[in-house]
């Protein structure tokens, strides 16, 4: 079993055959982040002291960008492995609770995975897919981003689906 700063990487056939998928759909900075997201979510769980499932909560972390997403805070309500894909993530894209863990910790990580340009890459992501299905976005965060960088950008808000509810008033 791989290791990166103390945290051990899943081997099993399924968690190897999930690599493999993400690494044929995803660029390899996309492909870190998600190892990066498995990471962080244990190192943040072991500071708290969370108990989880360590495959369920791999599977997840290596999938998360394939089209399962956290919506407005329900991943940190959910099962410890869906709060952890959550908490992993944010800390990878945005470094928000990365302060909590050890420095030496985060550095041996980046150092195993390196970022790649990942900022970059992960928006143009982002981007790509909102272009291509701009309703799939609808109601979350990625429509907030999409407004103020995607041209011609078009999409419901909430305001626009509670006005056109079929009843009448």
């Amino acid at each position: 079993m791989r290791e990166i700063a103390g945290i051990g990487i899943p081997d099993s056939r399924l968690a190897v055959a999930a690599l493999d998928l993400v690494k044929i759909e995803s660029h390899a900075s996309i492909y870190k982040h998600v190892l990066r997201t498995f990471v962080f979510g244990s190192l943040a769980a072991r500071a708290e002291r969370i108990g989880f499932d360590e495959e369920l909560f791999f599977l997840g972390a290596a999938l998360h960008d394939l089209g399962l997403t956290e919506r407005n805070g329900i991943a940190l309500r959910r099962a410890p492995e869906v709060a952890l894909v959550h908490i992993g993530a944010s800390i990878d894209v945005m470094g928000l609770g990365l302060e909590k863990l050890p420095p030496t910790m985060v550095a041996q990580t980046i150092e195993a995975l390196p970022r790649d340009n990942f900022k970059k890459v992960f928006v143009d992501a982002l981007f790509s897919r909102v272009q291509k299905d701009p309703s799939s976005v609808a109601l979350t965060w990625m429509s907030e981003a999409a407004r103020r960088h995607v041209h011609g950008f078009e999409c419901p808000d909430f305001i626009d689906l509670v006005s056109a509810a079929n009843f009448s008033e």
